[in-house]
């Protein structure tokens, strides 16, 4: 059995992109969408130079490089996330917005799936409050 879990990231501005390269240098299989056209294969080519410039830094080697650039994978539609243990929004800082997002990924993501927010102005219970299981 293994721990490792399968991560999708909603928002690939800065603090996507980093919550991205976290799991992915876990060992974790991460999923990026954005509603913005062009926002996911921006971000995913930033995070592959950052990793490029931990390999030529010997943080990791060229291998590790590799697996960890793998295990990044782009979503068309946030659809494609219905497969994730956890999806973790990274959305502009707007109530409204990540209340909806969040009744949205309700819909797609099983039961047991956790969605969390990378907020820092706002309350989680009050953004949960939309949900059907807050």
């Amino acid at each position: 059995m293994t721990d490792k879990k399968r991560i999708g990231v909603v928002g690939a501005g800065a603090m996507g992109r980093g919550i991205v390269q976290l799991f992915a240098q876990s060992g974790h299989a991460v999923s990026v969408f954005d509603s913005f056209d062009g926002a996911v294969p921006t971000a995913i080519t930033a995070v592959n130079g950052m990793i490029d410039k931990l390999v030529s830094k010997a943080k990791f080697s060229e291998e590790q490089g590799t697996d960890i650039k793998a295990r990044i994978k782009a979503c068309a539609a946030m659809s494609e996330l219905a497969d994730c243990d956890i999806v973790i929004e990274a959305i502009v800082e707007d109530l409204a917005a990540k209340q909806s997002l969040f009744a949205e990924l309700e819909g797609i993501l099983p039961a047991k799936a956790i969605i969390a927010s990378n907020t820092s102005s706002l309350v989680v219970a009050e953004i949960a409050s939309a949900c059907k299981h807050p």
